[in-house]
């Protein structure tokens, strides 16, 4: 009997930070699926950011978008993304407040 193939594709396909009034800021490295670790550094002004991430697969689960209120030095974001199989990736944003 044929066994169910779950969709394993654990990948975003974009990835954004803004800032309160929904500007983009630029990212380190620019955004590509196939990274994992990324930087942005902000001054003391901005108090909030916000993280929208969108998965390649329309099966997978994204965790961890929304609003962040950030503290002064380095602020660790986690975005996980689960494929529909259970396999999981996390993007990490550190955001440094200066």
């Amino acid at each position: 009997r044929p066994t169910t193939q779950f969709n394993p594709n654990n990948r975003l396909k974009s990835l954004t930070v803004l800032d309160a009034g929904g500007k983009e800021f630029k990212i380190t490295p620019t955004f590509d699926q196939t990274v994992y670790n990324y930087y942005l550094i902000v001054g003391n002004d901005v108090e909030t950011v916000e993280i929208k991430a969108t998965a390649v697969s329309k099966k997978a689960s994204v965790f961890g978008a929304g609003k962040y209120t950030l503290n002064a030095g380095n602020n660790e974001i986690v975005i996980q993304v689960t494929a529909e199989n259970g396999d999981i990736a996390n993007y990490i944003i550190n955001v440094v407040r200066e």
